[in-house]
């Protein structure tokens, strides 16, 4: 299970033990035990300019640190594959 995360708090309670101002929207998001890689998760971000809290909902993962390119396949092109060189003809 290597790089998986559990949520195991209500969103109601992550706004209250981060401070997270009432009046800001939070996503309806259900508690988890098996929070896979890529699965979407709520995150507290912190806003600079209104120096404020925020929960939003993003995609749960890890970019590898010999990444050079982390734009989806879509943005790059149909032919374009990292791995082409290293494919068996």
């Amino acid at each position: 299970m290597c790089g998986r995360a559990r949520l195991s708090s209500d969103v109601s309670e992550i706004k209250v033990a981060f401070r997270i101002p009432p009046e800001r929207p939070a996503p309806n998001f259900p508690a988890s035990w098996n929070v896979a890689p890529t699965d979407p998760l709520p995150v507290v971000r912190y806003d600079a300019k209104e120096h404020q809290r925020s929960l939003e909902v993003m995609r749960w993962g890890l970019v590898p640190f010999w990444a050079k390119d982390i734009k989806p396949a879509p943005e790059r092109g149909p032919d374009a594959c990292p791995f082409r060189d290293r494919l068996a003809p």
